[in-house]
């Protein structure tokens, strides 16, 4: 498990000096500036320009036992199986980022193979349906009929995504928890959690991120992005107040399963992940707090570029592993990240 204790990463408000992004972040932008995809409205351009680019930063794929492309209660899923299949009761269910919008199980190859060799059980990777086409609620319904399985099937069962994938696996984990069906762990990987665009650590972002990584308007474009997805993916306003949209507007925390959740330090959706887990500590919820200095949002899935992907995922295993059981002796090279455990 990650150290117990680490300093948390300084808050953005009040901040005067400039933010300094990991020296392979900023090698990346320098020799790919045209990755940027803040700019593109344009659906099918967007999914084409991130598919691209995604395939090309996951780098080489591990081998893996078996790969199995299945429907699951009439949701397309790809299930993943480690050939040291060392938890064969646990099922490790992954919701893959994308705004909603964009993202395919493709894209993630390697974090959902990466995921099953080191956890050593069987990942479950869901092929939810994306907005605009399917607004609020289809992923979460999709995501919902596969958990059933999952619990059905196993005797553990872990929610996991990165980005919009983690707001669905923290409603999902509301859901259940509201249904009375246990959950062994969240992973919530830099998670959008609030909807509100006005809060004060995303006014402060716009500012203090411009400029940023070579565009002058980084984090005025970043802002304005976070908006569009949301305007995209539940049009409807008065439907964001729900907590199975937003989670941070969840009454209450008490009773969620553990949670692990990561975040990056240049994102602008750190406020919400940080004050969400502050609320899981004060509710009583187990929680460990991952953050990772000088990376970016979406930082994870760059195993072929960023050599810290790799041992940062290596370190949420651990925290992860420390919900399931039983637990395979393992030893796997500690990552910078800066923890925070209750």
């Amino acid at each position: 498990m990650p150290g117990s204790k680490a300093s948390a990463h300084p808050d953005l408000t009040g901040e005067t000096d400039p933010p300094v992004p990991s020296d392979e972040v900023r090698q990346y932008f320098l020799d790919n500036p045209g990755d940027d995809t803040d700019g593109v409205t344009d659906m099918a351009a967007l999914r084409a320009q991130t598919r691209e680019v995604g395939l090309r930063v996951r780098g080489d794929l591990e081998p893996i036992g078996a790969v199995s492309d299945v429907v699951i209660r009439g949701v397309k899923a790809r299930t993943y199986r480690p050939t040291n299949l060392s938890r064969p009761d646990v099922c490790f269910l992954w919701i893959h980022g994308g705004g909603w919008m964009h993202g395919d199980l493709d894209v993630y190859e390697e974090v959902s193979r990466a995921f099953a060799n080191e956890l050593g059980c069987e990942v479950v990777a869901i092929d939810y349906g994306l907005s605009p086409e399917h607004p609020f609620p289809f992923a979460l319904d999709e995501v919902w009929s596969v958990l059933g399985w999952a619990v059905d099937t196993f005797a553990q069962v872990a929610l996991a995504g990165d980005s919009s994938g983690a707001t669905i696996a923290a409603a999902a984990c509301i859901r259940a928890r509201d249904a009375g069906i246990p959950i062994a762990a969240q992973l919530l990987i830099y998670p959008v959690l609030d909807s509100s665009d006005t809060t004060e650590f995303k006014q402060s972002f716009r500012t203090r991120y411009s400029p940023f990584l070579g565009q002058a308007d980084f984090g005025e474009s970043t802002h304005q992005r976070i908006k569009w997805i949301w305007d995209v993916y539940v049009p409807d306003p008065e439907l964001r107040e729900s907590p199975l949209a937003t989670p941070m507007r969840a009454e209450s925390l008490r009773g969620l399963a553990p949670a692990v959740i990561v975040t990056a330090e240049h994102d602008i959706l750190r406020g919400e992940a940080e004050a969400y887990a502050d609320r899981l500590r004060s509710d009583g919820v187990p929680i460990q707090l991952l953050g990772f200095p000088g990376q970016i949002h979406g930082f994870l899935q760059m195993r072929g570029v960023l050599s810290e992907a790799r041992t940062a995922l290596s370190s949420v295993v651990a925290a992860v592993s420390s919900h399931l059981t039983p637990e395979p002796a393992r030893t796997a090279e500690a990552s910078p990240a800066q923890t925070k455990e209750s």
